[in-house]
């Protein structure tokens, strides 16, 4: 039997082909090298998000693109930015299970079609909406995807262009996950910010009809939703009493009957109840639900505000579309609610306020020590390191005559040490060789970076010269203002020694731990250059020779 005969291949085709992959090669590194030189300058989310979707629709000759984010917990999908016929679904939530962005979610998977009206995923009721080609690109970090990338055009795509927009959202998707993570901190910084200074409220007013508007008007900011009312209860009565309106700030007080409250059963349960479709309640409230619905609000959500298991009073949140809260939201607007029953109960309560105020304040040291652990997963420091040398920073500030008082201070900016941190791109952070001038630089900037994010909460400031000083040297070396000796504040000259200290002897990503002795010797060949010479002589009568 004869072998069959080899397949002939035409020269000129060949290549053809190869010059024709080599110049999509070089569009591809060109669209990468022009994008990280983007992203590099830009923190903001809405900025991020605004230049890649700008660039996606130059780059792929598109009229129509959005970026949707993933919600894991309620299995939602939003389209947070949206161009061209995307645009009338900005904001919206699509519906779940349904459609290209859920089959390419779903799938972590690209979906694309060049006839997006044949397709088996098509939603009629988006017809107006949809280009005739559709690609569908999942934002995929480690963990999952954060959302999709989602492109729109009337010519069809070809392979090459499903690869390049593949290779856009492979860079785009973890820098979009650091800009929200970083977003979101900087919210609950300010969630703890303005709890903090509501606490500062109660304890200076001494009348309840006073402080209401102003406890109010201070969370106002974080509410996040079209409308926030706050009402005093009447149990005996069973008659609610309008005190505040996050939409109308001037509205005056009004009572009506319990009733009348969509949410009349969560006063009588005491738990919070949310309603994500208001055209789907009971009979008996549907006239009440139907005055916000005729406003286009149609989600709702009711805080029963409990004093000594009696309700006195009860939070309504309410939205023009369905609201997914994330837990920070949850735990700031049950914490607002906690201020307010101690403003409801008066003046002369202060044991209770002492109580309140030493769980919030522990509250935000476990919120401290949580961003601490989140920074030392992201930097791959070793496990317990922010505890660690919280420790020993601690025991030498003691020994140093530092007050018990003031050592709340030095924990704290222990844990806080490289907050800044956040906000430096993670390919220089986690770069496994040596950094170029332009990166060492920005890299420089996270002392003033991490200052400048705590500086605006009261409670933090005393804390703040570790972060901002702890890089500095005793000869005047260091940064970011390059002081020296006593200038530098103690806490700082402190934490520079534990910080050296802890880093030596834990195993890097880079190298293995240091021999406690070898590392101990370092430390006190520092005195007088790296370390405040006084500080490494606490360091000796703490730490005998290893």
């Amino acid at each position: 039997m004869k072998p069959a005969p080899l397949a002939y291949k035409n020269p000129c085709k060949q290549l053809t082909e190869m010059i024709a992959e080599i110049k999509h090669h070089r569009q591809q590194q060109a669209l990468i090298a022009d994008l990280s030189e983007r992203l590099r300058t830009l923190t903001q989310t809405t900025e991020m998000i605004e230049m890649i979707l700008q660039k996606s629709m130059r780059y792929f000759n598109s009229s129509s693109a959005a970026i949707l984010i993933d919600d894991p917990t309620s299995r939602n999908t939003r389209v947070h930015t949206a161009f061209g016929q995307f645009k009338p679904l900005e904001g919206k939530y699509l519906p779940v299970g349904r459609g290209l962005v859920s089959k390419a979610i779903t799938q972590l998977k690209t979906y694309w079609t060049n006839n997006v009206f044949c397709d088996p995923y098509f939603m009629e009721e988006y017809e107006h909406i949809y280009h005739k080609a559709e690609a569908v690109i999942p934002l995929k970090t480690d963990q999952a995807a954060v959302g999709a990338l989602v492109i729109g055009r009337d010519d069809p795509f070809s392979s090459w262009d499903i690869k390049n927009l593949e290779a856009l959202t492979n860079l785009t998707a973890n820098a979009l996950q650091r800009a929200f993570t970083f977003e979101e901190l900087n919210r609950s910084v300010a969630q703890l910010s303005i709890l903090h200074e509501i606490d500062t409220l109660i304890t200076g007013e001494s009348h309840t009809d006073s402080i209401v508007q102003k406890v109010f008007q201070t969370a106002a900011a974080q509410f996040l939703v079209d409308i926030v009312r706050l009402y005093e209860y009447q149990e005996n009565t069973h008659f609610s009493t309008l005190l505040a309106d996050s939409s109308q700030p001037e509205r005056p007080p009004e009572s009506l009957p319990s009733t009348q409250i969509i949410g009349e059963q969560a006063l009588i349960n005491q738990k919070p109840l949310t309603l994500f479709n208001l055209s789907q309640v009971d009979e008996k409230h549907h006239e009440s639900s139907q005055a916000l619905l005729n406003n286009n609000l149609h989600w709702y959500h009711i805080i029963p505000l409990v004093s000594r298991s009696k309700t006195i009073g009860f939070l309504e949140c309410i939205h023009h579309q369905p609201f997914y809260p994330n837990q920070n939201w949850q735990k700031f607007m049950n914490a607002f609610g906690e201020q307010l029953v101690i403003v409801f109960e008066g003046v002369g309560l202060i044991n209770q306020l002492e109580q309140v105020n030493h769980e919030l304040t522990t509250a935000y040291d476990k919120t401290l020590a949580g961003w601490a652990k989140a920074l030392e997963l992201r930097d791959h420091e070793t496990k317990n390191h922010s505890t660690r040398v919280t420790v020993l920073s601690e025991q030498i500030a003691r020994k140093m005559g530092v007050p018990e008082k003031e050592l709340i201070h030095i924990r704290r900016g222990a844990l806080l040490h490289d907050i800044g941190k956040i906000a430096i791109p993670d390919q220089i952070l986690l770069k496994p060789g040596q950094l170029d001038p332009q990166e060492w630089a920005l890299m420089r900037t996270h002392p003033q970076i991490g200052y400048e994010m705590l500086a605006e909460i009261e409670y933090l400031q005393p804390a703040l010269d570790i972060p901002l000083y702890h890089h500095e040297r005793w000869d005047g070396t260091g940064y970011p203002f390059g002081i020296s000796g006593e200038d530098i504040p103690l806490a700082a000259r402190i934490f520079a020694l534990v910080d050296v200290w802890d880093a030596l002897t834990s195993d890097r990503p880079y190298r293995a731990a240091w021999q406690k002795s070898r590392a101990y010797e370092y430390i006190l060949s520092q005195a007088g250059k790296h370390f405040d010479p006084q500080v490494v002589k606490c360091f000796q009568q703490l730490y005998a020779h290893p």
